[in-house]
């Protein structure tokens, strides 16, 4: 990614979250896509090929964001690819601590987030450098 920055996709259902994130990241250099529910991001990740996935934790319909990541984390290309789950649920840090470390999430975040914050979370998660 050397020269580019990552691409970002944003996942809630949510549209004007999703819609504001995305211009927040645009504005910061990033490539994004956007979609309003597990599905819809299953049903786009081969073609969008993102290379961070904002997940919101709770959606509605068939497809969950547990979902999400284990159809992610069940081929190669996914493996790649950082997951970020979003909440508006307030977590404990045990809770917290628990999904980054089972492998499946680069990291937690709660919303709502300050653009700078989550810009830096985002870095971190891409370049794997704790700066916080």
């Amino acid at each position: 990614m050397a020269g580019k920055k990552a691409k970002v996709m944003v996942v809630d259902d949510n549209r004007d979250f999703v819609k504001l994130t995305r211009m927040v990241l645009e504005k910061s250099g990033y490539e994004t896509a956007g979609a309003y529910s597990g599905k819809q991001c299953m049903d786009s990740l081969e073609a969008e090929k993102p290379d961070v996935l904002l997940l919101d934790i709770m959606m509605p319909g068939s497809v969950t964001a547990r979902g999400v990541v284990d159809y992610i984390k069940g081929n190669d290309e996914g493996k790649k690819m950082k997951v970020i789950y979003l909440t508006g649920v307030k977590a404990s840090e045990k809770q917290m601590k628990e999904l980054v470390e089972s492998g499946y999430v680069a990291d937690f975040i709660e919303k709502p987030v300050e653009p700078a914050e989550l810009m830096k979370r985002i870095e971190i998660a891409i370049t794997g450098k704790k700066g916080r």
